[in-house]
């Protein structure tokens, strides 16, 4: 008899809905339970038969007719959700690029000043003292954009974590309707 959780080819192309294969392949775990059945027949406990092959197998065919549409459902859920977790990273990884370029840039450009007015001053002492509330003006701005860039960031991550919530809520929801729907022992 064969044991559930052994694969069993299916004969249908997935490879849209492709996820890597799990220890348990509900579908085939199925098949394998009708086959086995089929073969060897009804069981017999203290002179009780204790199955009706027919029933048994509409029973199951019924059931392989749903998980498909589920499986693909949870499988989109999924590739949807890794997508979500790639796009807040890399949106999250560009703001922070802008941010240092364009503080950079501040503190470049605040040095030139600072150095441009130093060359330019006849009275040295101001010039410096002026470059250096500049530089300081520039660092502290580009501390503020850096630490924007960094709240968005966090918030974008947060958005991503409610969806990634909302999306498990719902197939969780998806599964415990399967389970209701999942025919009564007689």
């Amino acid at each position: 008899m064969a044991r559930v959780g052994e694969r069993g080819s299916s004969g249908k192309d997935e490879a849209a809905d492709a996820l890597p294969q799990s220890d348990m392949d509900l579908e085939a775990d199925l098949e394998s339970l009708r086959e086995a059945v089929v073969r060897n027949g009804p069981v017999v406990l203290n002179h009780r038969v204790w199955l009706d092959v027919e029933e048994f197998e509409d029973r199951v065919d019924q059931l392989i007719a749903l998980l498909p549409k589920e499986i693909r459902r949870a499988r989109r859920i999924s590739r949807e959700e890794q997508r979500i977790i790639q796009d807040a990273k890399d949106e999250a990884r560009r703001l922070l690029e802008e941010a240092r370029a364009e503080a950079e840039q501040i503190v470049a450009a605040s040095r030139e000043e600072a150095q441009r007015l130093v060359e330019a001053s006849a009275v040295r002492q101001r010039a410096l003292e002026q470059s250096q509330t500049i530089v300081a003006q520039a660092e502290q701005a580009a501390s503020e954009i850096r630490n924007k860039s960094y709240a968005y960031a966090q918030q974008v991550v947060g958005n991503v974590e409610a969806s990634l919530k909302r999306l498990a809520q719902s197939v969780e929801q998806d599964k415990t309707q399967l389970e209701q729907m999942r025919p009564e022992a007689e």
